[in-house]
């Protein structure tokens, strides 16, 4: 695929023990090669413009299986998933294609 090298932050793990303390995640960065593109939203208050940029899509090779809980790292800024990842799929054999994710940045 062409594209730049990304960072898929998967977060598992955490949550509490039955005495209420804390347990730890465990954080899995993977680097994997994606396409990136500015993401404009559909709104616009000003007439005969077009909307305003409010994050990126990211489209991931086949095999990548993003979750809406993980997180994207792209040119050193972290992004978090903005719903959940659609899933591109060859009609006549079914066969996966990549999978399209909707970036927002991180705050927090």
């Amino acid at each position: 695929m062409i594209g730049q090298p990304v960072i898929l932050r998967t977060v598992s793990g955490g949550g509490f023990d039955q005495y209420g303390d804390p347990l730890p995640e465990t954080i899995v960065d993977t680097e994997v090669m994606a396409m990136v593109a500015p993401r404009e939203s559909s709104e616009s208050d000003v007439r005969g413009r077009n909307g305003s940029i409010v994050g990126l899509t990211a489209y991931l090779p086949p095999g990548v299986d993003a979750t809406a809980a993980d997180r994207i790292i792209v040119d050193a800024l972290e992004y978090v998933i903005d719903g959940e990842p659609g899933k591109w799929h060859r009609p006549s054999t079914g066969a996966h294609w990549g999978t399209q994710v909707a970036l927002k940045r991180a705050t927090g």
